[in-house]
C-alpha cells in the first residue's frame, strides 16, 4: 500500500476546485485586487499598517518558489516593506519548507532600524528554493514570538492539519490571539484561506 500525503489528496479533490471558485468570486465582490510583481513597482503586498506594532513575515522557500524567480521577487517586496515600518514597529522573518529558517540561532523581533533592516536583507540573499511545504514549524516559531501579526505567503497547497496546528497554537499560547493574514501567490490557496479566516485575517492574492 501506497502512503497518501493528505496534502496532496487535497489538491486533487473537487471539493478544493468548489472552495476555490469561491473564494475568488469572494475576492471579486470585495474588488481585491491581484497584485502583480515585478512590474516596475513594487506591489506592497508587504506594507503593515502602523496600528501594528509587532509583525512576523512567514515565507515559502519550497522548491516551487523556483518559478519565475518567485522567491526573489518575494524578497524584494518584502525588503521594501521592512522599510517602510516605522521605527516604533518591530519586525521578524521566518522561511519555511519542510523545516524553518530564521536568522541566528534564537528568534526575537527586531526594532525597524535602517541598520537591522539591512542585516536582515543582507540574511535573506542566502536563503533560496528548495523542498516541500510544510508552514506549522516556521508559524510556531513566530506566534511564539507574540506579534500582534503575522504575514504568511505560500505558493502551494499543504496538508490542511496545518491550517488546524497553527489556529490551537495561536488560541492556546495567547492572552490576545494574533491576526494572521495571508497570501496566496500564483493561485488560490484554500488551506491559506482558511488559516485567514480562523485568525482574525484576511487572504489576498498576488502573481
Amino acid at each position: 500500500l501506497a502512503k497518501v500525503d493528505p496534502g496532496e489528496a487535497f489538491r486533487a479533490s473537487p471539493e478544493r476546485l468548489a472552495r476555490m471558485k469561491k473564494i475568488l468570486d469572494e475576492l471579486e465582490k470585495t474588488g481585491e485586487r491581484i497584485q502583480e510583481l515585478g512590474k516596475g513597482q513594487l506591489a506592497g503586498i508587504f506594507k503593515i499598517d502602523e496600528k501594528y506594532k509587532s509583525v512576523v513575515f512567514v515565507v515559502d522557500r519550497s522548491g516551487s518558489m523556483s518559478s519565475n524567480q518567485a522567491l526573489e521577487r518575494v524578497k524584494a517586496e518584502m525588503t521594501y516593506g521592512i522599510s517602510q515600518l516605522k521605527p516604533e514597529q518591530s519586525f521578524g522573518v521566518v522561511f519555511f519548507d519542510d523545516k524553518f529558517y530564521m536568522m541566528g540561532t534564537q528568534f526575537s523581533l527586531l526594532k525597524a532600524t535602517p541598520a537591522n533592516a539591512k542585516q536582515v536583507e543582507a540574511w535573506m540573499q542566502q536563503i533560496h528554493p528548495g523542498g516541500g511545504t510544510t508552514p506549522y514549524p516556521a508559524m510556531q516559531v513566530a506566534l511564539n514570538a507574540n506579534p500582534e501579526l503575522i504575514v504568511l505567503l505560500s505558493d502551494g497547497e499543504f496538508g490542511p492539519f496545518n491550517v488546524q496546528q497553527i489556529t490551537q497554537n495561536n488560541q492556546a499560547k495567547r492572552d490576545k490571539k494574533c491576526r494572521i493574514d495571508c497570501i496566496g501567490l500564483g493561485e488560490v490557496i484554500v488551506t491559506l484561506h482558511d488559516i485567514a479566516k480562523q485568525n482574525g485575517g484576511v487572504y489576498k492574492m498576488a502573481r
